[in-house]
């Protein structure tokens, strides 16, 4: 958070170890184009535009050994053959993700669906979005369905989680395709599933009483560890990533605990060890709500569901009031930006013309500069790990802190405005009008204070 990862990353990437003559090249994923052009710029070792069909394209360029730049999006599409080609490889390639890459990928069968995008296969972006639409209406009926037909079996025998971490009680919950069953292609839900199981992993989750009672309810996807294994190292740049979804992903994939080195960034330079640190000029931050800190609207994203259209009035006049007072000028897309859940931002906006859709970010965002000159945030949102992941790493006794995950994403959200922009002065607002978010996020924010006052008067700080 503002302590100079991106420089740190070029730095490394400039040493003469992914040089012309070396042996060791790597890859690059950003979450935007323009970022792609920044590092090209800066980066003396020559890396290739990715141009026409652009996953195959990539191909290529990994073939050729050459140093790649590309972006999330695309790197979310990496299939069974990028990684056979990373492994195959005569240069040992090494990979920097900006943020935390997508593990987690979906849900079937559950309330809570899954981030399905880019993770389908597809030759085209509507063959694709086709796809995810089908994984997308797997629920618990399909999945006893393709239990029963053989097609999906237990990889081993359902044992009972213990007290402590089990890899056996792990993999007993995986869930695989029957190397026996004589598969059919054909145009239909089954095979893009298919299709889907060749690059992610599924565990089941729950028992179907109503069937058998040996069916699991519901399937949890994750990104095949076998994608970060093809790398000679991986390097992931993001804040509070310990003990992150992340950090219980490699668990979950029984990479050895050994291999996980935690780096800090001193100078520019990336620093061996793990130190927590809070972000710089947090006294420019400010909490705003309104009936003395009272204030609690319900914003998970099943109350959303709920809502009538007087809830969203209020939320939309709650947060005019607020931009109204510190400006003195109606919402907009230049004095703030809003978040929520995605598909609500209409709804909000009510029709009005005066709260510009524009001003609307989704709640996920990470890692784009195109707000820093925004001065006000309103957060619309009470964001909530999926329960049934939750349930399933419980049930696997990996511990999962949910205040870190909601803390984690509003402070990406927030590290989008102008605060992120060291050299500024103008302070920063931040409306929540969710009393448990702005409880987790005030707590944060006054022991950041803190610790910056400490700090200037050259006194001890918390770091680990």
């Amino acid at each position: 958070m503002g302590k100079g990862k991106t420089t740190a990353l070029i730095k490394n990437c400039n040493h003469s170890m992914y040089g012309k003559d070396s042996n060791r090249r790597f890859i690059i994923a950003v979450t935007l184009k323009t970022e792609i052009e920044r590092i090209r710029n800066e980066v003396k070792c020559k890396t290739q535009n990715i141009n026409g069909h652009k996953l195959e394209d990539l191909k290529k360029q990994i073939k050729n050994g050459e140093n790649i730049v590309c972006t999330h999006s695309l790197f979310n599409m990496f299939d069974n053959e990028v990684v056979e080609l990373i492994k195959n490889s005569s240069y040992a390639y090494d990979l920097y993700h900006d943020e935390q890459p997508i593990t987690y990928t979906g849900t079937f069968g559950g309330t809570w669906k899954g981030n399905f995008s880019g993770k389908a296969s597809g030759r085209t972006k509507a063959e694709r979005a086709w796809n995810e639409e089908l994984l997308a209406r797997i629920g618990k009926d399909e999945i006893y369905s393709l239990f029963k037909a053989g097609i999906l079996v237990r990889k081993n025998p359902w044992l009972d989680a213990k007290e402590s971490f089990s890899e056996d009680v792990v993999r007993s919950r995986e869930i695989i395709l029957n190397q026996e069953y004589k598969f059919e292609k054909s145009k239909n839900v089954f095979q893009v599933l298919y299709d889907f199981i060749k690059t992610h992993t599924l565990y089941g989750y729950g028992e179907n009483e109503s069937r058998d009672g040996e069916t699991p309810t519901v399937l949890l996807s994750f990104t095949k560890i076998d994608l970060f294994n093809a790398f000679n190292e991986v390097w992931i740049l993001s804040y509070l990533l310990k003990d992150s979804i992340l950090d219980n992903y490699l668990k979950l994939s029984s990479v050895n605990q050994e291999d996980i080195k935690y780096y800090h960034v001193e100078n520019n330079e990336f620093v061996l060890g793990y130190k927590f640190e809070y972000p710089s000029n947090l006294r420019r931050l400010n909490v705003c709500c309104e009936n003395n800190n009272e204030l609690d609207m319900k914003l998970t994203k099943g109350k959303y569901s709920e809502f009538k259209d007087e809830d969203f009035s209020n939320l939309y006049s709650c947060g005019r009031r607020l931009v109204r007072q510190l400006t003195n000028k109606e919402p907009s897309a230049k004095n703030c930006i809003v978040t929520t859940f995605s598909g609500y931002e209409r709804k909000i906006k009510q029709g009005t013309k005066k709260y510009a859709l524009k001003s609307f970010v989704p709640c996920n965002i990470k890692a784009t500069n195109d707000y820093q000159d925004i001065n006000i945030v309103l957060y619309f949102c009470d964001r909530r790990a999926n329960p049934l992941l939750m349930n399933f790493f419980k049930q696997v006794n990996i511990d999962f802190d949910e205040i870190l995950f909601s803390l984690s994403e509003i402070v990406q959200l927030v590290w989008r405005s102008n605060i992120r922009v060291q050299e500024s002065e103008k302070p920063v607002f931040v409306f929540i009008p969710n009393k448990r978010t702005r409880d987790i996020f005030n707590d944060w924010l006054i022991e950041g204070k803190n610790q910056e006052i400490l700090k200037e008067r050259n006194l001890p700080t918390i770091s680990e």
